[in-house]
């Protein structure tokens, strides 16, 4: 299904295309994924009792001109590629070759890791792209987004892999594993249940808050150059500080790096929880 909207100036012109997807997996397995990945624009995601991942994607292209107006409405795409247990939902456009082959400047993103191969062309528009996503709540997803918006999700139990850039991370009754990385905004964390597997919480410049139920019981690290960490637990031990050796070749040989992290025990320790800024402070709280 789509809608369009049109806006006319006398400096720029602007319309808007709902594009609306279903989209099944062959065998529901715990194994699935929702990969996501976004240029310009938000990502919302809910968890739902279905078995379909709906996506609404509101796709806005903006110029000075109506025949570029028209030009960006038709290079700009939603595509989804399915890969038997791995759903991935895509902006495809002409500077951009989005894949899972080893391209020459993507070595080190891993091995035939799935993004967005970028070169030097200039679109004669701006776009964005706003997604709207419901999902089976035991669904592992893996979102990312960069300039424009924001990360939300809610409802979802299942692992949650998150990256952006220009925008904060909002993660809703998380019951599982956690990967939320971002470089400018907040990473917010509200937990349904206190975890058992190792997570990772990163920002830049930004906060990180994380409010875990009561009985919280985990080792968690934390580092920061300009930023400090707040609790409200009482039961907190200060452990050794961890140290992480790197190595990295350079012309006389292997260098190593030390990075060390503040080490803390809840309670009786168990999982892995490690946060880290630079500019802003962690919160780590626990509510009822």
């Amino acid at each position: 299904m789509m809608i369009l909207f049109s806006v006319v100036s006398s400096l720029a012109q602007q319309q808007t295309e709902i594009i609306k997807k279903e989209i099944s997996f062959e065998k529901a397995d715990k194994n699935n994924v929702l990969y996501l990945s976004n240029i310009n624009g938000s990502i919302k995601v809910e968890g739902y009792a279905g078995s379909k991942i709906l996506v609404e994607a509101s796709k806005t292209i903006k110029a000075k001109t109506e025949s570029r107006l028209q030009k960006g409405m038709s290079e700009i795409s939603v595509e989804v590629i399915d890969r038997y247990d791995t759903m991935i939902v895509y902006m495809k456009g002409p500077c951009g070759e989005f894949s899972n082959k080893r391209f020459s400047r993507g070595e080190k993103y891993g091995n035939r890791q799935w993004y967005y191969n970028w070169n030097d062309c200039h679109e004669q528009y701006d776009f964005v792209i706003d997604y709207t996503v419901k999902v089976p709540y035991d669904l592992n997803l893996y979102l990312s987004t960069i300039n424009d918006g924001n990360i939300r999700v809610s409802g979802v139990a299942a692992t949650l892999n998150t990256h952006n850039i220009n925008g904060s991370i909002s993660l809703k009754g998380i019951q599982s594993r956690v990967v939320a990385h971002t470089i400018n905004g907040e990473v917010n964390l509200d937990f349904d249940k206190n975890p058992t597997l190792d997570s990772k919480f990163y920002s830049l410049n930004g906060d990180i808050v994380a409010n875990f139920k009561p009985g919280l019981s985990a080792d968690m690290s934390f580092k920061s150059f300009n930023g400090e960490f707040f609790t409200n637990l009482s039961a907190v031990e200060h452990l050794p500080m961890k140290m992480e050796k790197t190595a990295t070749r350079n012309k006389k040989g292997i260098e190593y790096k030390l990075d060390g992290k503040s080490m803390m025990r809840a309670r009786n320790g168990g999982v892995y929880l490690d946060f880290e800024t630079f500019n802003g402070d962690v919160y780590v709280k626990e509510i009822n």
